[in-house]
């Protein structure tokens, strides 16, 4: 599912959960297609970094972030680990 909440919880129910308020910082580590950061940063206000390690996933995400104009407050990286 590309960009889905997770099951039995919503966005919103995390960020509250969280007390996000505007200009918080939320980093997010395994943040897939970035749905969380980029709720957070939309609805609450939050500065977001997404971490995967995953290059497809942070590039869909960065680019979900420049569609939303919300690239002044979040920020989607890519950690790739090498493999032995």
């Amino acid at each position: 599912m590309l960009g889905g909440e997770p099951k039995g919880i919503s966005l919103h129910d995390i960020c509250r959960k969280l007390r996000l308020r505007p200009r918080d910082r939320l980093l997010d580590i395994g943040c897939g297609w970035g749905a969380l950061i980029l709720h957070a940063a939309s609805h609450h206000g939050a500065r977001c970094v997404g971490i995967t390690l995953s290059l497809p996933q942070a590039e869909v995400a960065r680019e979900r972030l420049r569609i939303a104009g919300l690239n002044g407050h979040c920020r989607g990286k890519s950690f790739g680990l090498p493999c032995h």
